[in-house]
């Protein structure tokens, strides 16, 4: 049967079909809820091919990532509060409200919060989480707005110009740019750099060749880096922090390939699987040799491994999706040690860290795995 066209009908059957509508869209998102929780609790995430329930939400699901961010907060929060679901269900809250809540959704103010906050509208809620969570003021910001006549002169590579004025507090959307020093109307741009306004650290691409990035540093992490840039003394910019963090950067990952890749500068000598393929005498370690200890895991072959896998999760579901996760990977045994699997590279691959874990319980049990986890070091 074909659906009566909408024009067809009345008012007052527009407006009743809206809230109807709407009604069964909130029970049906408390009941997607609730699925998310238990699926979340149980990783089934894992055996699905991903490595974390918020990537399964935007690569399964089709979930933007602010969707799979707030879905995912409110699931949690229902998990351990099941009274957000009902809440949901029947309007007396979103999953916006409930997102902007978790983090003061506690064992003993939690009941009282969510109860508090039924009805209310988002800015309602900050409303009450600033009533009962003071915070102190922000800082008053005072920065540059250019003229179309300064940024010409900024262009054709004049330091000084005359800029208007404003003053405004630092806002969490607003990324402000800081200013060396001031004279009357005049100002001379020695560094431009955003103000750490968020408490999280956002990275948006500006060109296919540059990324803005916004963060806060602890004072620690502030001091190492104006002592790193000290120490670079002119061979930076005091005005180009991107190159102090670059370099930063290159010798972190070139720690982090030794210990993690085994990496090194020199040439690789020709293995002996390279050898039998050419025919010429092999002069690196056989990656098939079981080392003493069947724990080790020998330099060259970690290397291999890398090299073979792309730095990248090799798990694949049964459906057939590969995971390729490249966050946090680690070598993992194909036949594990405890069960008389060797550290040769026929017997070794990388898997996230999710994807680790989901293997070591299937071949081990769950029961063992999280007895070693509990058992003292």
């Amino acid at each position: 049967m074909r659906p009566i066209p909408l024009r067809q009908l009345e008012d007052h059957e527009i407006l009743a079909g809206t809230l109807q509508s709407y009604r069964s869209i909130r029970r049906q998102a408390a009941g997607f809820l609730r699925l998310l929780a238990e699926l979340d609790r149980r990783q089934l995430f894992r055996a699905a091919g991903f490595p974390s329930a918020h990537q399964f939400c935007i690569e399964r699901m089709g979930m933007s990532e602010d969707q799979a961010f707030k879905n995912l907060r409110a699931a949690r929060a229902g998990r351990r509060f099941p009274i957000v679901f009902d809440m949901i269900a029947d309007g007396r809250t979103n999953v916006s409200a409930i997102t902007i809540l978790s983090k003061h959704l506690t064992r003993t103010l939690g009941e009282s919060l969510l109860r508090d906050s039924a009805g209310m509208t988002n800015a309602q809620v900050r409303s009450l989480l600033a009533a009962r969570f003071p915070q102190p003021d922000v800082p008053t910001v005072m920065f540059a707005l250019m003229t179309p006549a300064a940024e010409t002169k900024l262009s054709a590579g004049v330091s000084e110009m005359t800029c208007k004025l404003a003053v405004r507090p630092v806002e969490a959307s607003n990324p402000l740019q800081g200013i060396e020093r001031l004279e009357g109307l005049s100002i001379e741009v020695a560094s431009i750099s955003p103000v750490p306004a968020l408490a999280y650290t956002r990275i948006a691409p500006l060109s296919p060749a540059s990324y803005a990035l916004q963060c806060t540093l602890s004072a620690a992490a502030h001091a190492k880096l104006r002592e790193v840039q000290n120490l670079l003394g002119p061979r930076v910019s005091p005005s180009d922090m991107s190159q102090v963090l670059e370099l930063a950067l290159d010798a972190l990952l070139q720690q982090l390939e030794r210990s993690r890749k085994a990496a090194i500068r020199r040439p690789e000598p020709e293995s002996h699987a390279d050898a039998e393929s050419s025919g010429a005498a092999p002069t690196g370690p056989r990656l098939d040799t079981v080392p003493a200890n069947a724990r080790h895991i020998p330099a060259s072959v970690r290397r291999a491994v890398w090299a073979r896998d792309g730095g990248g999760c090799q798990f694949v579901s049964a459906t057939g999706h590969r995971c390729l996760s490249r966050s946090g990977v680690e070598l993992d045994h194909v036949r594990p040690v405890a069960l008389g699997g060797a550290s040769t590279l026929g017997n070794l691959r990388l898997l996230c860290r999710a994807h680790n874990q989901l293997e070591a319980e299937r071949r081990l049990g769950s029961e063992f795995i999280r007895a070693e986890r509990a058992a003292p070091r």
